[in-house]
């Protein structure tokens, strides 16, 4: 036999595995498969006890509620429940037009909606300036605003603007506010 057959049956011996290092090899196989699949079937059929509410945060968010057959019929309930005081709703349209800047527009129109419980009013602010250029008188519940008539001068042309609604309380102090995108279309 040559030096180099005998070189390459001794490093074939250092590979080779016996009867016994297979059995071994597929035992640890076969447990490493049974654990994975107990830890996968036991996070596929675990439910929660009790549905997970989420308190508000720093902030004031709340990110919700887990739903179960124990709890649908309460969180069906809350979409039907008008808002909690310092959340509101406002209908309004988001392309305002005016003949020209000194007169009321003839689209224009907010609206209080009836399931608040709560007076707003709003801000204008033109976009390109961040000039306020109109300030609504407080809208009760219910109310609407429908004659709107800017206070700045606005050049021709359109112009991206921002309405921030204030929710306010029996005091008339703010108690939250949201800001709109809307366009104001000046014509001449």
């Amino acid at each position: 036999m040559s030096k180099k057959s005998k070189a390459s049956k001794s490093k074939a011996k250092k590979f080779e595995i016996t009867g016994k290092g297979f059995k071994i090899i597929i035992c640890a196989l076969v447990v490493v498969f049974v654990g994975v699949l107990a830890i996968v079937l036991l996070m596929r059929n675990t439910t929660p006890e009790e549905p997970v509410v989420l308190e508000p945060d720093e902030r004031g968010f709340i990110r919700g509620t887990v739903v179960t057959e124990d709890n649908a019929d309460e969180i069906r309930a809350q979409f039907d429940a008008p808002p909690e005081d310092a959340y509101f709703t406002a209908s309004m349209n988001v392309d305002w037009l005016f003949d020209t800047w000194n007169t009321p527009s003839s689209n224009a129109i907010v609206e209080n909606d009836t399931l608040n419980t709560r007076t707003i009013y709003f801000d204008l602010f033109l976009d390109e300036t961040d000039e306020l250029i109109f300030s609504s008188p407080f809208i009760p519940v219910g109310a609407s605003l429908d004659i709107l008539k800017l206070t700045k001068e606005v050049p021709v042309g359109n112009h991206p603007a921002t309405v921030t609604y204030y929710l306010v309380d029996d005091n008339l102090n703010e108690v939250s506010n949201v800001s709109v995108a809307v366009l104001l279309r000046i014509l001449g």
